[in-house]
């Protein structure tokens, strides 16, 4: 914990490396979460890989919501994306993923988060080339 400005700045040292970092809604409670991409290995998977972890801000600590193993496929970039929900006529935050399929080519897909971690939702593109799939990631 850090003092800073005369209020409390809580830090989450990550021993790995990072290839992206986010901030947006990934549970939709109203609050901001932070999404961080990191290169590690897991107890279920010792293959240095592309992760994704999501943290609360919880009265203002830091603290993980979802450490992810893997996603449907390996995982190489994420980002938030939105959604309207009719039902309750509101925007939903999910989360974009570019996976890379055992062709070797990429897929862009839509997870959303479902209590204790994510759920597949649906592929927007499969079997695609690397730049197509950046431009789905940006919309």
């Amino acid at each position: 914990m850090k003092k800073y400005n005369n209020s409390t700045l809580d830090e989450w040292k990550l021993p790995h490396p990072v290839y992206n970092f986010e901030v947006a809604d990934a549970d939709n409670d109203g609050q901001e979460d932070i999404w961080v991409g990191v290169i590690k290995t897991t107890r279920f998977d010792t293959t240095m890989r592309k992760r994704l972890f999501l943290f609360k801000i919880i009265e203002g600590k830091i603290r993980p919501l979802w450490l992810g193993s893997r996603m449907s496929k390996p995982l190489v970039d994420f980002s938030p994306a939105y959604t309207f929900d009719s039902l309750s006529n509101t925007k939903k935050c999910i989360i974009r993923t570019i996976e890379r399929e055992e062709s070797g080519n990429f897929l862009v897909g839509n997870y959303k988060w479902k209590k204790f971690g994510v759920e597949f939702i649906k592929y927007e593109i499969r079997e695609t080339d690397s730049i197509s799939a950046y431009k789905l990631l940006e919309k």
